[in-house]
């Protein structure tokens, strides 16, 4: 039996808005888009929940929809419901199947790799399946279900189930996915084309909904729509089609006429900063020649994001809006995010201090879980701390390579492990990767590719905000990627990646002409010189004046550059 499990709804009779029932909820989401539906009801008598079950199939089976029935088999039995769904304590899914038949759906609840194994052993080759289909989580925190001692898994959770199971069963997500994360959810736990959620379940956004038919729409028309954000994505095997002399070949070429761009354009860069470096980062902007503006008003996001097409939004960790340890106040940083994802607008993160407190690093997973992110920006220490306890994604000795290497150690060995960890955590978040050190790298979203950049200059690190703002000049350029020649090699590079590197080029080339300027005897003399240079190299460009470029010392790390490079070691 063919089954649609994209838009997957499990009811709960306890969160019910007053004057509404299960039956009116069920009766508005099937009108909308629900594609099947499982009736969840863990206190009700047995009398009871048959009743109900049978008037729900009534909705769903003139419909096409399945009716799957949580855990109690003889209600299934009873009403002749499409399906059983079991959690890990419930029955065991091979005496669910023997006593429903080989003709219904069966459904087991999987939060990890050891879960899925021990479904996946139940179907043997050759032989008709035990189970149809996983529902994996939960994804985020939820009040409808006891997670007891399941945490959360994430979307990266999440992505590695699916890539264990590898499409060997059906996949369901579940647990706190809503409107504003469910493309999130979709898009990035994708593996391949091949391999990827098969639907999404919903709970409270539907059942708690004074509006369920309204909040079903909406689910629905976000299930099946592609996000902008995920149209502009590389595919991994364009990246690796390219070479290092063309990277570098489209890095100096493009790179001044993208920066042409932000002073023909003047784009928006809408900043959620700390208040340490809004003055710095304002002024830094203004040089550009893009306009900033700094807001933590909710009621102004959507605003902000419809202002220009040459818009862009940077969130800066700096200052967390709660006390919250789980979140930091991750509301309104998403509530701006979802705004800018939603129109294909681009998005900087910029995780500061990340690893100063449980706070932070709860906050920046939240944020990393729920949204999309065209670039993440941090130092060394920043980003060291996203691999090693945020993503999860650090092994024993990139630990201890990482914590012996220190935040300001030089040479092959650290230039390595950054290389390493900057392909590493682009591919897993699916974002390009800027991490600024003794040497700038930027990774491309594929983890194709690594440009370490070495322009800049010591009193750059002597100056507050001198990190923060450069998230400034690379939301500018991100901005103004659309303007980009869609014929010309450029169209071929990651526009993130390209915008990044440009960004980090300008940013250090101005350093160090400020630093050279004789009146600069200090970080204090040198801050105005360094926003004077990049208001001049921002002159210059919009003039066709793009010589700054050839001041730019970088190295472009494939694969073969890579090797190369740990044979020197």
């Amino acid at each position: 039996m063919a089954v649609d499990y994209s838009f997957y709804l499990v009811t709960d009779s306890g969160m019910l808005p007053e004057n509404t029932t299960v039956l009116s909820q069920v009766a508005a989401a099937l009108e909308n888009g629900v594609t099947i539906v499982q009736l969840r009801e863990k206190t009700a008598d047995t009398r009871e929940f048959v009743a109900l079950a049978r008037a729900v199939h009534a909705l769903t089976k003139p419909r096409g929809v399945p009716l799957i029935i949580n855990d109690r088999v003889d209600v299934a039995l009873a009403v002749d419901a499409e399906g059983v769904h079991v959690g890990q304590d419930d029955m065991p899914a091979a005496q669910v199947r023997a006593l429903i038949g080989p003709g219904k759906i069966v459904g087991v609840s999987v939060h990890d790799e050891r879960e899925l194994k021990g479904v996946l052993a139940l179907n043997l080759p050759g032989q008709p399946k035990v189970v149809d289909y996983i529902g994996i989580g939960a994804v985020y925190g939820t009040k409808t279900k006891d997670l007891k001692e399941k945490y959360p898994i994430g979307v990266y959770g999440l992505k590695r189930v699916l890539e264990i199971n590898n499409a060997q069963v059906e996949t369901v997500a579940i647990g706190g996915i809503n409107p504003t994360n469910v493309q999130k959810v979709l898009y990035g736990s994708r593996v391949s084309d091949a391999v990827k959620l098969d639907g999404v379940a919903v709970v409270s956004c539907v059942m708690a909904s004074k509006d369920a038919a309204t909040a079903s729409r909406t689910l629905s028309q976000l299930i099946k729509a592609t996000p902008p954000w995920a149209q502009q994505q590389l595919t991994n095997n364009t990246a690796y089609a390219l070479s290092a002399d063309s990277i570098e070949q489209a890095i100096r070429e493009f790179a001044p006429q993208l920066f042409r761009a932000v002073t023909q354009r003047a784009p928006l860069v809408h900043h959620i900063t700390n208040n340490v470096v809004k003055n710095f980062s304002a002024n830094v902007t203004l040089a550009t020649g893009a306009s900033p503006v700094m807001s933590e008003c909710a009621g102004e996001f959507s605003d902000f994001s419809q202002i220009s097409p040459h818009a862009a939004l940077l969130i800066n960790t700096g200052m967390p809006f709660s006390n919250d340890p789980e979140d930091g106040g991750a509301d309104i940083y998403l509530g701006a995010i979802n705004e800018y994802n939603k129109r294909g607008l681009p998005v900087t993160l910029d995780p500061v201090g990340v690893g100063a407190s449980k706070l932070r690093k709860g906050l920046i997973k939240t944020l990393l879980e729920s949204a999309f992110f065209n670039v993440v920006k941090g130092n060394e220490g920043e980003i060291f701390t996203l691999h090693r306890e945020v993503s999860g994604l650090a092994t024993d000795a990139d630990s201890a390579e990482v914590l012996t290497k220190g935040v300001d150690s030089v040479g092959a060995a650290a230039l390595k492990t950054s290389l390493r960890v900057g392909r590493t955590l682009a591919h897993h978040y699916k974002t390009t990767l800027l991490m600024t050190g003794t040497e700038d790298v930027v990774t491309d979203q594929s983890g194709a590719w690594n440009v370490a950049i070495r322009n800049g200059h010591e009193y750059m690190a002597r100056v507050t905000g001198s990190g923060c703002s450069l998230g400034s000049v690379v939301s500018a350029c991100l901005a103004v990627t659309k303007d980009l020649d869609p014929t010309s090699i450029a169209a071929a590079v990651d526009p993130n990646f390209l915008a990044a590197t440009t960004a980090v080029l300008l940013y250090t080339i101005a350093g160090e002409r400020a630093a050279a300027r004789p009146e600069v005897r200090g970080p204090g003399t040198f801050l105005p010189a360094f926003v004077d240079e990049i208001y001049l190299i921002a002159e210059e460009t919009r003039k066709d004046d793009f010589s700054w470029i050839k001041n730019a010392k970088f190295r472009v790390f494939g694969t073969t550059e890579r090797d190369s490079l740990n044979s020197q070691s």
